[in-house]
């Protein structure tokens, strides 16, 4: 069934999806439907009651990526589901901003912080195959989803899983300046602001919030990074827009130099921009 003939005999459902303010209705639509369209394009009855269930689940803000299963990012399809933070294009900046603007050495040493399902991590070992990358994660469902993907798109020799509360530093005291980059995207929304039904209602809260001004985790990022990065290291983190001066500040309080913030429209969509904050560790 094509999916003009799909969008007609599910007419009703599509104008549901129209109305409950998803920003790409036609676009989910289209997702939802590959799920269910055969090699002979016929739609079964079982079917026809699983893609409006779906349908209906989207129209209710549930993530596209729970509802789907999976979610693409970069090159790669990610294993998702509910209770874990669905990867976002934003991201993408991180891993294209090391790619053009950060020669790294072939066999460096990379910690993706509050990896979540793995998406920059992995990827990062994608764009560096001979480096080794520690995905640290503290959450007990993002960390199995974590090692799913790991086993199924990596070298599991490669790219460690470490189920570790980066906000507890003892178990990095015997790593210092052993890392040549730290990338985190860590939750940095304040606690008062209200977001996307996907992300409000429908994220795990620890993977969205992060204390009164959202804060405290990007800072546990940083105090982190200070010891283990090596001379010269340098710290990733991607934030909020309205986030850049504080971001900053905090950098500064950790003594990083050469800090800037970099946005890039390429990587934004309707849900948000596409902005990080630099640093170098002295």
């Amino acid at each position: 069934m094509k999916l003009a003939h799909l969008e007609q005999a599910f007419q009703l459902e599509l104008q549901s999806l129209i109305a409950s303010g998803v920003w790409d209705p036609y676009g989910d639509f289209q997702a939802i439907a590959q799920k269910y369209i055969s090699a002979d394009e016929v739609l079964s009855e079982s079917d026809a009651v699983g893609f409006r269930a779906d349908l209906k689940e989207r129209a209710n803000r549930i993530p596209l990526g729970h509802i789907l299963g999976y979610s693409d990012f970069i090159d790669s399809r990610f294993v998702v589901g509910t209770g874990v933070f669905v990867p976002r294009q934003q991201s993408a900046m991180l891993l294209e901003w090391l790619k053009t603007r950060l020669p790294i050495e072939s066999e460096a040493v990379i910690y993706d912080l509050c990896s979540g399902t793995g998406a920059i991590g992995i990827s990062a070992w994608r764009q560096y195959r001979r480096s080794t990358i520690y995905c640290l994660e503290n959450d007990e469902t993002a960390y199995q989803y974590l090692c799913r993907n790991i086993h199924r798109l990596a070298d599991e020799g490669k790219v460690v899983a470490l189920k570790k509360d980066i906000t507890d530093l003892t178990f990095f005291k015997d790593k210092r300046q052993s890392v040549d980059v730290v990338i985190s995207n860590p939750p940095y929304v304040p606690e008062s602001e209200s977001l996307l039904p996907e992300w409000e209602k429908y994220h795990p809260e620890n993977a969205i919030y992060s204390g009164q001004d959202g804060s405290e985790i990007i800072d546990a990022s940083l105090r982190l990074a200070e010891i283990v990065l090596k001379p010269g290291g340098t710290v990733i983190v991607e934030h909020g827009e309205s986030q850049i001066s504080m971001v900053q500040d905090l950098f500064s309080r950790y003594q990083f130099e050469s800090v800037f913030a970099h946005t890039d429209p390429l990587f934004s969509d309707q849900t948000g921009p596409a902005v990080m904050t630099v640093g170098t560790r002295k």
